[in-house]
């Protein structure tokens, strides 16, 4: 049984990927100054969020469960 913040971290991660996944389909449809932008964000956003999850002792290679 997870307790609550591992749900709450859960969730986050979730929100965090799933947003960048958006954004990156979003991407595709945006000028190519934009998309570039917006990939390269993306990116940095998802590498900050691996450091600051692994740093706190989350397996990165796992799968999100849904």
């Amino acid at each position: 049984m997870e307790t609550l913040i591992e749900q709450k971290a859960t969730v986050l991660k979730q929100v965090i990927f799933r947003g960048t996944y958006w954004i990156r389909a979003w991407a595709v449809l945006s000028k190519e100054e934009e998309k570039n932008e917006m990939k390269k964000n993306c990116s940095r956003l998802e590498g900050t969020a691996l450091e600051f999850f692994t740093k706190y002792g989350w397996n990165f290679r796992r799968r999100i469960l849904q």
